[in-house]
């Protein structure tokens, strides 16, 4: 099996796979801290799930959940920088300041302390832009870059700042929220 699980649980989506969309830019693959810590969230509704219709096999997402709960925030939080790393098969690790991460807000998978260092970088000069949010931050100097429009530029997937703003919104950061709104309402031009 492909997938198999690791003692970690850390789910590795391999090299020039393709299997997610950005998988072909450099740095962004192998154990990609968004795709570990959405599949947390659907080992957790798996298990409730399963537990309401008293399916024996509740207990082994529950398990399955439990430790790549751990993994993700004990092998994967990069307490310094307030972000998730990419882990490499070698143990190298990279920041890869993707805003798919902010597709976490949304889950119970974060801890508060994570959710709001990851909230904290939505500011002017890193995600926020003009017409809404980047998908790369501009800090991050390997990846950002204007001319591929999927990681950093115009052309990037606009409802992703919506889901943001939403996420936003139901955290308690309606401000934040309403600031990318105002922004996104420009991007048509």
């Amino acid at each position: 099996d492909e997938y198999a699980r690791p003692e970690d649980g850390l789910i590795d989506v391999g090299l020039n796979t393709e299997k997610i969309v950005e998988i072909r830019t450099d740095g962004y693959c192998h154990v990609v801290p968004v795709m570990n810590g959405l599949t947390v969230w659907l080992y957790q509704h798996l298990a409730t799930w399963g537990k309401e219709r008293k399916d024996p096999e509740a207990e082994k997402f529950e398990r399955y959940a439990e430790q790549l709960s751990h993994s993700f925030h004990h092998k994967l939080w990069n307490e310094k920088a307030g972000w998730f790393d990419n882990l490499f098969p070698d143990g190298s690790r990279e920041l890869v300041y993707s805003y798919h991460l902010y597709d976490l807000l949304g889950t119970t998978v974060l801890t508060n302390a994570e959710r709001e260092r990851l909230i904290a970088q939505i500011k002017e000069g890193e995600f926020l832009g003009k017409f809404g949010m980047y998908s790369i931050s501009k800090k991050d100097r390997i990846h950002w870059d204007l001319i591929d429009a999927d990681w950093g530029g115009g052309g990037q997937y606009p409802g992703m700042p919506l889901q943001i703003a939403l996420s936003l919104y139901r955290t308690g950061h309606a401000e934040l929220g309403w600031d990318i709104l105002k922004r996104f309402m420009d991007y048509i031009d």
